[in-house]
């Protein structure tokens, strides 16, 4: 428990965060089996139900970098707290949509509304902390993430064989419950934790994240660690089951155990890592990010699978939370939730693009696949190791002669 000390300083108004996204992740039900819903309580067949999803995905590609900019302008608790309710109450539309058009416009209207809360949440973890916490303000965001995740799916399971209905009460329910406890306690502890609680987030001057040409440089070494990241979705699974015939139980119990070492780990590695190189921490955490991933090739039974996924989830615990604090750090004070929304804008095209790429390229070359994924995160490792330290320190005077 001593690792864990560091806690005790951290302002009210992150704790508030973090009760709220735990209660809205522990409810994250519907979209794990909303395949299932679509083609066996709707009557959509898998290329309709694969449609439905894209079109979440289109949505969520969509909204990251306006919802950062809602953000900056209103303040991010005003857009996590319209998030929450809105999101809890379209995703009822859900039920009641006639057929496969109106589903697919629904999907997307809960989408746009739902993964609005993604930047605005670190937009707000930014307000919150103070830059040296950074990281390990994000890091309590992923456990909280997380630890929803663990348990919200596995009780959906047990709904979802009752009702498929009953999914989506209680997914729309947590979400409007965490909107309460916004609203509720919001105004009181956000302000009596927030830096920024004397000024109106109303200013958005500064240097565009779309001319910051030092952010762009950044985003290039994040979209290809990312494409490697999201093949525990596309390649590894397939691989794993269907190639080396590990069961589909096996591979539920590797994700369980990657969820753990993040659960138990990684905030005690970000206060460990909070006074180090954002720069050594995310050339470290591609390469074992590479390194993991690439061994699968040489895998052939189920414990150099585990020691694969414990290498890949060191290189997630030391890498994500150090993405997202660094992105900040190329933004003007009043334009963070506007960086974050793009950098979270690149990190869902690598959702969008990244599995289907592994599961194309595992089909045509097999595991040579892996040796693909290990050059994509040393290509990263790479752009990401010549990024700038202390952009806005750095780039000071064309940020300040940007409008």
């Amino acid at each position: 428990m001593q690792s864990w000390r560091g806690l005790r300083r951290l302002p009210p108004g992150l704790w508030l965060l973090l009760g709220a996204t735990l209660i809205n992740r522990a409810g994250t039900m519907v979209l794990p089996f909303l395949a299932l819903y679509l083609t066996r309580s709707r009557g959509l067949n898998d290329f309709q139900a694969g449609l439905v999803l894209g079109v979440y995905g289109a949505g969520a590609l969509l909204t990251a970098p306006f919802a950062g900019r809602l953000a900056d302008r209103y303040g991010p608790r005003r857009i996590l707290e319209l998030s929450l309710f809105a999101s809890g109450t379209a995703i009822l539309l859900l039920l009641v949509a006639p057929g496969f058009p109106t589903l697919a416009l629904a999907a997307f209207l809960w989408s746009v509304l739902a993964e609005a809360y993604r930047p605005a949440s670190v937009a707000a973890v930014s307000e919150l902390v103070p830059p040296e916490q950074l990281r390990t303000g994000i890091s309590l965001v992923r456990l909280a993430v997380n630890l929803g995740m663990s348990f919200g799916p596995a009780l959906g399971g047990f709904l979802a064989s009752i009702s498929y209905a009953a999914l989506f009460v209680v997914d729309g329910g947590t979400s409007l419950l965490a909107g309460t406890l916004f609203l509720l306690a919001g105004t009181r502890l956000w302000r009596s934790g927030s830096r920024s609680a004397a000024a109106t987030p109303l200013a958005t001057t500064g240097e565009s994240p779309w001319r910051n040409r030092a952010f762009q440089w950044f985003l290039l070494g994040v979209f290809p660690i990312s494409c490697v990241f999201f093949q525990f979705l596309g390649a590894m699974p397939l691989y794993l089951v269907r190639d080396l015939g590990l069961s589909a139980a096996t591979y539920g119990l590797l994700f369980t155990l990657s969820t753990l070492l993040v659960v138990v780990f990684e905030v005690p590695l970000s206060l460990a890592l909070q006074k180090r190189s954002h720069r050594g921490s995310m050339i470290v955490g591609s390469l074992l990010y590479g390194i993991g991933f690439g061994s699968l090739q040489f895998v052939h039974e189920v414990w150099g699978a585990a020691l694969c996924v414990v290498v890949l989830t060191c290189g997630e615990m030391t890498l994500l939370s150090t993405l997202s604090a660094h992105a900040t750090r190329y933004a003007p004070a009043t334009r963070q939730g506007a960086y974050i929304g793009v950098y979270s804008m690149v990190v869902n095209l690598a959702f969008t693009v990244g599995p289907w790429l592994g599961t194309v390229g595992l089909d045509h070359f097999g595991p040579a696949v892996w040796s693909a994924a290990f050059a994509l995160a040393v290509v990263s490792a790479v752009v990401l190791g010549m990024a700038q330290e202390h952009p806005r320190r750095e780039a000071a005077p064309a940020t300040a002669a940007s409008a």
